[in-house]
Formats: structure tokens, sequence, C-alpha cells
């Protein structure tokens, strides 16, 4: 038997899967590496580091693209990892996941 959290998890896992790799990490890297700048760029005003020089300007968003980047994969992976276990063991109590109705995968819980 499958928990709330077991069947948000697959009701919102299941759509986001559906859109891809591609613009799962389209959305979360550039999401991520804007929002990453935006806070190291706060700290160093914080910090009273006044403008950084250029090299920093290109530095700054470059890290938190490869940081977001690895979170990304991260993320996915675990994911997906999580999807996988969670369906193998709905299989093996022996409903289909093709036995759940449209309603019953989609339902508000």
């Amino acid at each position: 038997m499958l928990t709330t959290e077991e069947v948000r998890f697959i009701r919102n896992w299941d759509i986001q899967r559906k859109g891809g790799k591609g613009s799962y990490f389209g959305l979360y890297l550039s999401v991520g590496t804007i929002v990453g700048s935006i806070g190291v760029f706060f700290l160093m005003s914080m910090i009273k580091f006044g403008l950084p020089p250029l090299p920093i300007l290109v530095t700054i968003p470059a890290i938190s693209f490869t940081l977001t980047l690895i979170y990304c994969i991260y993320s996915w992976n675990s994911n997906e990892k999580r999807w996988k276990k969670i369906i193998k063991r709905v299989v093996e109590e022996g409903k289909k996941v093709s036995d759940f109705t449209e309603e019953e995968r989609y339902k508000e819980v």
C-alpha cells in the first residue's frame, strides 16, 4: 500500500518525467544560476567588497552554474531511483501501475 507522500511523489514526478531531462535541466539550471549569482553578489555587497572586478563577474555565474548542474544531476538521479523503487514495490504487491485509474494516479492527496 502506498503512503500519501508516495502517491504525491509518483504523481508529481510522473508529470516532471514527461517533460524529459532537457526541460527539467533547462528550468532548474537557469533559475538556479540566476538565484545563486544574485545570492553571491548580495553576500559580497553585505561584506562590503564593493563592485567586483570583471573576472569575478564572470566567475561567479560560472561557479553557480556548475554547482546547480551538479545538484540537478543528483536530484534527477535520486528522484528516478526513488520512483523506480516505489513502482517496483507496487508491482511486487500485485497491482500493476497501469491498473491505477487516471483519477487514482493524479488525485489530490
